[in-house]
């Protein structure tokens, strides 16, 4: 299993269904790994360790379903159990998962950026390049997001450090950097930037990384005041999150298209694209309901 691997969400590659059913079989796996704990002190840590694993996987199934309040529940176990064991990968991973859960809502990003903070030192400490650079990265994203470019440029570079300059997640932290310089007022070298995350999407076939960097170049070119190449990039990344169904990328899309075909005086394209809006912002609360409701 790769770091990435490691670090990966279970609400990214879960459907409902799955997830359910996952569920039910953590939970009987964890209530047998309860009863099996011997007075054995080696079997007790053998089975305390694999019962961390299960609280944070059953956390990563509560988080699939939008229950951040059990997903926490679970996370702070297993965290507390694996800091008992002194197990590092495992208090990794469950720091990472804390993180993940708190950094889907803005008032609680700060609070995601602390478990980063804290989650970045042990991967130096286990030898892992790959998670440290992944890890890097959504501090960045944070820092960007609270507007503090120091910190994040820092932890940007960090990443592409960590992860090498062509590896295929470096995309993201391309695209942080370009997102940056296009704040600052840098439309060049912001394009810069957002081209390598580009090339080094075609070149992995990663359909979600060229979709980002189309997008990112397009708000550049709209910042340029070149609406019609702008426009161009939003539907080439507009295709591509329609194949790939990613409606949280569609919903940021149609918010930039309908502002960019109004500032053209396309106003008729402009409502349409508002009224796109509407719909996929519908489609994500409906299922948002749908997962509290399971």
């Amino acid at each position: 299993m790769t770091s990435k691997d490691k670090l990966k969400n279970l609400s990214d590659i879960l459907n409902n269904e799955e997830a359910g059913l996952l569920f039910s079989l953590l939970l009987k796996s964890l209530e047998s790994a309860n009863h099996q704990t011997t007075k054995y002190d080696a079997e007790e840590l053998k089975d305390q360790n694999g019962i961390a694993n299960l609280l944070n996987n059953i956390a990563a199934v509560y988080t699939t379903n939008s229950d951040d309040v059990k997903a926490l529940e679970y996370s702070f176990r297993s965290l507390k159990i694996a800091e008992q064991l002194g197990d590092k990968l495992r208090i990794l991973s469950a720091l990472n998962t804390v993180a993940n859960i708190y950094n889907n809502k803005p008032q609680t990003k700060d609070t995601a950026l602390n478990y980063l903070l804290r989650a970045l030192p042990l991967c130096e400490d286990i030898g892992d390049k790959e998670s440290y650079g992944i890890i890097a990265e959504n501090i960045g994203q944070i820092y960007y997001e609270k507007k503090d470019d120091a910190n994040a440029l820092q932890y940007f570079n960090k990443s592409i450090e960590a992860l090498g300059a062509n590896n295929t997640s470096s995309a993201f932290a391309y695209n942080g950097i370009g997102k940056l310089y296009r704040r600052e007022g840098k439309p060049d070298e912001a394009l810069k930037y957002h081209n390598l995350a580009l090339s080094i999407g075609k070149k992995a076939n990663a359909g979600s990384h060229i979709m980002q960097s189309y997008e990112e170049i397009g708000n550049v070119y709209a910042s340029k005041n070149d609406f019609g190449t702008a426009l161009g990039f939003f539907k080439q990344s507009e295709a591509l999150a329609l194949e790939l169904q990613s409606k949280t990328t569609l919903k940021d899309l149609y918010v930039e298209m309908s502002e960019t075909f109004q500032k053209t005086g396309d106003y008729k394209s402009a409502f349409a694209y508002q009224q796109k809006l509407l719909a996929i912002k519908d489609s994500l609360f409906n299922e948002t309901t749908e997962k509290k409701l399971c």
